[in-house]
């Protein structure tokens, strides 16, 4: 009877623990399962993150591809423009002094071709060399008129300063005659007083000369 009854416990064990491990076999796989679906779908969320960040960056690369793009048409047509400014004003140029030179050649031709105008062009030569020779004589006159006035002007500051110079010797001349006489002033005054203070002591003598004679 024991012995059926410890058979009987000890196929129970096992068959609880054949449960068991079944069981844990199974929450093995089912967690083993969501693992796996959980790095699934978080494999999936990295691709599609990375497939998003890959479409910002070309997104972004083409953005500025074509700023790039639009910044070097803008330059070229500054630059075409700046070409075409310069083209236009070098032509203009050309074209004035190419009419200057038509002018002074058609000139040239007619005072060359005239009597009269070579006669006037030979005045205005002399007209103007004869002026050449005025304006060099009046710089010439006003040049020396500036050196004489600062001359002039030297000797009127030097005159100034030796005035000056009298000036201060007589200054310190008439100091030292005054610390002189002012000097003198002290000693007589001092002499004086010496003078009054012998005087006394004489009347006091002779006053107490009378007093020893009267009681005598």
């Amino acid at each position: 009877m024991m012995h059926r009854m410890t058979t009987r416990q000890v196929e129970k064990t096992m068959a609880d623990r054949r449960s068991k491990e079944a069981e844990n076999a199974e929450l093995t796989r089912y967690a083993s399962s969501n693992q796996q679906q959980t790095m699934a779908n978080k494999s999936d969320m990295g691709v599609l993150a990375k497939r998003r960040n890959n479409q910002a960056f070309q997104r972004n690369a083409e953005a500025m591809l074509e700023e790039r793009s639009i910044a070097v048409e803008r330059d070229a047509t500054r630059s075409q423009r700046t070409r075409d400014q310069n083209d236009f004003i070098a032509k203009a140029l050309e074209e004035e002094r190419r009419t200057q030179d038509r002018k002074e050649r058609e000139i040239q031709r007619i005072c060359e071709s005239s009597e009269e105008l070579r006669e006037l062009e030979s005045m205005l030569k002399v007209a103007y060399v004869n002026k050449e020779r005025a304006v060099q004589q009046a710089e010439r006159e006003t040049l020396s008129q500036i050196e004489v006035a600062r001359e002039k002007a030297i000797e009127v500051q030097m005159e100034y300063d030796r005035q000056r110079s009298l000036v201060d010797m007589a200054a310190k001349e008439f100091g030292k005659r005054v610390e002189a006489v002012a000097s003198k002033q002290s000693i007589q005054q001092q002499m004086l007083d010496r003078l009054k203070l012998h005087e006394e002591a004489a009347r006091e003598a002779e006053m107490d000369k009378h007093k020893v004679d009267t009681i005598t």
